[in-house]
């Protein structure tokens, strides 16, 4: 009865563990979907010179629940208009806990001392804690205008 048992398990094992490997991807897959919809969103800001505040204001759709934002995480990326990369650290009290729906959001921050005045844009990213999953989430690059500081 044992090595019937063994034999079957030998030839029908394979089948036990694709099924086990599907429903452990389709787990994963479903934790790690989005958190924020930024399909509808919009922007203003507020120019500033190089070294001076600066704000973004825009609007996004929070579609998942329960995740929280993790503020530590949380950066502005500009890129100016010769291609100049900054990554900037901002601590403007981020919500970590925001409801599902549309969310309007207002970052103020400095814009770097090295940026080049013209058109640049700046983007969010950050993580959120869902459950199990660490998910990183970026807005699309909003314009914004790095005023000459002369």
């Amino acid at each position: 009865m044992v090595a019937n048992a063994y034999r079957w398990l030998l030839r029908h094992g394979w089948l036990f563990l694709l099924i086990f490997a599907l429903a452990y991807e389709a787990n994963r897959q479903w934790q790690l979907r989005p958190v924020m919809d930024f399909q509808f969103s919009e922007s203003s800001y507020i120019p500033a010179p190089p070294g001076g505040v600066g704000s973004l204001t825009f609007t996004m759709a929070k579609t998942r629940d329960p995740c929280r934002l993790r503020p530590d995480t949380l950066h502005l990326i500009m890129e100016d208009n010769v291609g100049n990369g900054f990554r900037i650290n901002q601590h403007s009290g981020a919500q970590t806990g925001a409801p599902v729906g549309t969310l309007e959001r207002t970052i103020d921050f400095e814009v770097p001392r090295f940026a080049t005045p013209g058109d640049a844009t700046v983007a969010v990213a950050g993580q959120f804690s869902c459950s199990r999953a660490l998910i990183l989430e970026r807005t699309p690059a909003f314009p914004f205008e790095v005023l000459d500081g002369q």
